[in-house]
């Protein structure tokens, strides 16, 4: 949903500004001056050098970082980006737009959404056959996909609707999904009840999800919705109710993109408006409040450090016209977010960090707000420079992966997503 606020106000309301990238010391904004750049990482035609350390993201027996991006001018297609500023496609551009890919455990597989909103589906790219398929969810699809999340390397759960939505606040049905086996069967918590919601998030055993509750009454407003976040046990499946708020249908959306830490502890989540708003917060778990309320401008999406899972990245601006920071939180040291980048001219769009915590890749749209035209970036938390390593670009995941990467040709159809008698997930 941030994704179709920010893109409904980008079309009318940005100044185009020259865009350049100033980097800035955690102890506040204040701008520092750039250094003379000392061991460079990436070197690419037209991009700027990185003193980013870190091995590389191409996909390699050893099992590797693998950064791969949503790329094609209508973000159709899925790459690979290496540090040597070289870029390996994975998934051809098919001319429908890809949203929210991501690695499984181990890397063996990718998915990501496809497909228009209302007909959205699941896909999985399998490195092991260099392909990519819709997801068969054993036979019956739902009509659309909304969100889904990694709970183990072959395991997923998917937020499926079993009609067109045509409300925000419609929920979805979430399936317990094989990709492995191509099977699919419905979420069902402790008390054999099937479990729905929207946005989605798994760690540690849990899963986090939003799920609405609507409630007519008379008025010119005639629904009012209650947002709830909640966490299911995915072992006993309890599940229990993290927060909750009522708001007229329309105004504050609440709960969205819930993203649980890595160690199942925290979730952090985000608040949009009709407009350009957005407020991040951090709960625990237990619905205790760990970051207060962030407000921001221009939303873009967070990512928690894989190798200190209690530091998250997100980003947005204090002003409409002015920079976009990249804001980093510790939940174990609390205070108030940290300023590790500032970015002028350019928003950002999507964040990821690294599996070593070295290296942050984000997306930015150029200066002239074009969706198509999008350039991925890499920098280190510490370091003053950043790194252009692709376009176009929209949205970036990281995964480790013992698999060799590759793109297929996509001149055949791809095979179904099934096991032989000897492969092993």
């Amino acid at each position: 949903m941030w994704l179709i606020v920010a893109i409904a106000v980008l079309v009318v309301a940005a100044v185009a500004v020259a865009a350049y990238f100033l980097f800035i010391r955690d102890s506040g904004d204040k701008t520092v001056a750039k250094p003379t750049p000392t061991p460079t990482l990436v070197s690419s035609p037209g991009a700027t050098t990185t003193a980013t350390a870190g091995p590389s993201p191409s996909a390699s027996p050893s099992g590797t970082p693998v950064l791969a991006f949503v790329s094609g001018r209508k973000s159709d297609g899925i790459s690979l980006a290496n540090t040597d500023g070289t870029v390996a496609q994975l998934v051809p551009s098919t001319g429908s737009a890809i949203t929210s890919p991501e690695w499984s455990p181990g890397g063996r597989y990718l998915a990501y959404i496809q497909g228009p909103y209302e007909t959205a589906q699941l896909y999985v790219y399998d490195a092991t056959t260099q392909r990519s398929a819709p997801f068969s969810f054993g036979g019956s699809p739902p009509a659309a996909v909304e969100s889904f999340a990694w709970t183990g390397p072959a395991q997923l759960v998917a937020a499926g609707f079993t009609q067109r939505p045509r409300r925000f606040t419609e929920n979805a049905v979430l399936w317990s999904c094989n990709v492995f086996l191509g099977t699919a069967t419905t979420l069902k918590d402790s008390s054999g009840a099937v479990v729905t919601g929207r946005d989605i998030s798994a760690a540690a055993g849990k899963l986090v999800f939003d799920v609405y509750t609507d409630r007519y009454r008379e008025g010119p407003y005639s629904v009012q919705v209650t947002a709830n976040l909640r966490l299911l046990d995915l072992q006993s499946g309890m599940v229990q109710t993290i927060a909750s708020h009522s708001e007229l249908e329309g105004y504050e959306f609440d709960y969205q993109e819930p993203l649980l830490s890595p160690d199942g502890s925290a979730v952090m989540f985000s608040s949009t408006g009709t407009d350009v708003s957005v407020t991040y917060e951090i709960l625990g778990t237990d619905g205790s409040v760990i970051m207060a309320p962030k407000h921001l401008l221009f939303p873009s999406r967070y990512s928690w450090n894989p190798a200190r899972p209690t530091q998250i990245a997100f980003a947005g601006r204090r002003q409409e016209n002015g920079p976009t920071f990249i804001f980093r939180y510790d939940t174990a040291s609390g205070g108030g977010p940290k300023v590790i980048a500032n970015i002028s001219g350019q928003i950002l769009m999507d964040i990821a960090w690294s599996p070593d915590g070295k290296t942050v890749a984000y997306t930015l749209l150029d200066h002239q707000y074009n969706l198509d035209t999008g350039d991925l970036m890499a920098f280190s938390p510490g370091q003053l420079e950043s790194a252009r390593l692709a376009a176009p670009a929209l949205y970036v995941t990281w995964g480790v992966s013992s698999y060799a990467a590759g793109g297929g040709t996509g001149t055949s159809p791809p095979p179904p997503l099934a096991p032989s008698a000897s492969q092993t997930p």
